[in-house]
């Protein structure tokens, strides 16, 4: 079971071959199955809206993590707060028990999970002295 699973980290992970490369200026619209609706006035994206409203912060976000990242504010973050404290009492009372995990993972455990770290940027971090890699 070891060799398979040493062996299996190897496989590509590929995408379908009729995904597009390239990034968000690439949109391959494969169906349509409702004519898009008509507006009486000029239709703003989410990013436009939610930069209008206050509750993203693109120009922040970017500092901190770097192009394309934004961080909710304000009544954007309360939403989001406000959505999970619902889901979680619905699922509440459906018998699921929350669980806060550490921050820190043994590589092993990460790598049961899927996680096939490659290359520089695999979001793997050793804690000095600790003897173990954690992710």
């Amino acid at each position: 079971l070891k060799q398979l699973e040493s062996e299996a980290v190897h496989l590509p992970n590929d995408t379908h071959p009729l995904v597009p490369d390239g990034f968000n200026n690439v949109v391959v619209r494969m169906s349509e199955k409702n004519p898009f609706p008509s507006f009486p006035f000029e239709p703003r994206d989410h990013i436009q809206l939610g930069t209008d409203l206050g509750i993203l912060d693109f120009e922040t976000a970017s500092k901190i993590s770097g192009p394309k990242f934004s961080m909710l504010r304000g009544d954007g973050a309360m939403l989001e707060i406000g959505i999970v404290q619902w889901i979680l009492h619905k699922l509440r009372n459906k018998g699921f028990t929350p669980i806060l995990t550490p921050d820190l993972a043994h590589s092993t455990v990460v790598e049961g999970c899927g996680f096939q770290p490659r290359g520089e940027a695999t979001q793997i971090y050793r804690v000095q002295n600790d003897g173990e890699h954690h992710n």
